[in-house]
């Protein structure tokens, strides 16, 4: 029975995981920049032909949008632009030899029986750690990378007016990246525009 419900509480967990996130961000913008238009581009640009950037830049187009700024799709109409990056590695395996399932026994007891015996009228559980099982999972790492720069800035010599730099790492046994996309975006966006450090949201992701 305790080790039915030790699995239960392992299953709740899991349906209740949190992605979190290492946020790194610096900004110069002001409330006046995010009225100003802004076209998001990927980097490197061999990016803007696949399929999965253009479902990521949509996304991000999102919620840049909901910090004020007037998306554009035509570069010559953008005061700003968004270089958009971001991928995950191979993963790495994980081994943990932690996890036992406690047993519980039940045994002794409490109570005079007479003449120094102890009687069993009354028993309480005894908890002991059963054999340990070993288990071995793949943990990646998903990177974000989000620069946006004044436009007619790009060409000057002393280099590019950047307004804003922000970076995610995240950690995690999910290697697909599109299914935890939309996550790694609301935590970058959460410190956005200057906030920097730790961030966490319920995980929806399946897999």
């Amino acid at each position: 029975m305790f080790r039915f419900l030790a699995i239960s509480s392992l299953l709740f967990i899991a349906a209740c995981a949190r992605l979190t996130g290492d946020v790194q961000s610096f900004s110069e913008i002001t409330e006046d920049d995010k009225t100003k238009t802004l076209i998001v581009h990927a980097f490197p640009e061999e990016l803007r032909s696949s399929l999965e950037y253009k479902t990521y830049k949509q996304k991000l187009e999102n919620h840049l949008s909901g910090q004020g700024f007037q998306i554009v799709q035509d570069e010559q109409e953008a005061d700003l632009i968004a270089f958009f990056n971001y991928g995950i590695n191979d993963g790495i395996e994980i081994k943990d030899d932690s996890y036992g399932y406690p047993s519980v026994t039940f045994g002794g007891g409490y109570g005079s029986g007479g003449g120094g015996h102890v009687s069993t009228r009354y028993t309480i559980p005894i908890y002991t750690t059963g054999a340990s099982t070993n288990r071995t999972y793949d943990s990646y790492t998903r990177k974000i990378a989000l620069d946006i720069v004044v436009k007619d800035s790009l060409e000057n010599e002393a280099g590019p007016t950047v307004l804003y730099e922000g970076r995610l790492r995240s950690k995690g046994r999910c290697g697909v990246l599109s299914e935890v996309m939309d996550e790694m975006l609301t935590l970058l966006f959460e410190k956005f525009p200057d906030q920097s450090g730790k961030a966490s949201i319920k995980q929806e992701a399946d897999c």
